[in-house]
C-alpha cells in the first residue's frame, strides 16, 4: 500500500466481497486528471520493489479487470 501511494495518489480502500461465488479483491484509489494515470503507473512499474511485489502476488490471480469510475453528482466521493 506505501508504494501505492507514493506513486498513485489518492488511496481510497481494500475491499472484498462478502457474496459471491469466490472471493473477490478490490482496491481503489482515485486521482483528478486522468491524464496523469498512464504516468504514474509507467513510473510505478519501474520500481524495483514493485517488480518484487508483483512477482509474489501474480500467482495469486485468477483475473484481473480494471475501471476508471465516474461518481454521481451526489456522491460523497468526489
Amino acid at each position: 500500500m506505501p508504494l501505492q501511494q507514493n506513486y498513485l495518489g489518492k488511496f481510497i480502500g481494500y475491499f472484498t466481497t462478502e457474496t459471491a461465488t469466490s472471493t473477490r479483491w478490490f482496491s481503489c484509489g482515485g486521482t483528478r486528471a486522468s491524464t496523469t494515470r498512464a504516468a504514474r503507473r509507467e513510473r510505478i512499474a519501474k520500481d524495483p520493489a514493485w517488480q518484487a511485489y508483483l512477482k509474489k502476488v501474480q500467482p495469486l490471480i485468477m483475473m484481473q479487470e480494471n475501471r476508471i469510475l465516474k461518481p454521481t453528482p451526489f456522491s460523497p466521493i468526489r
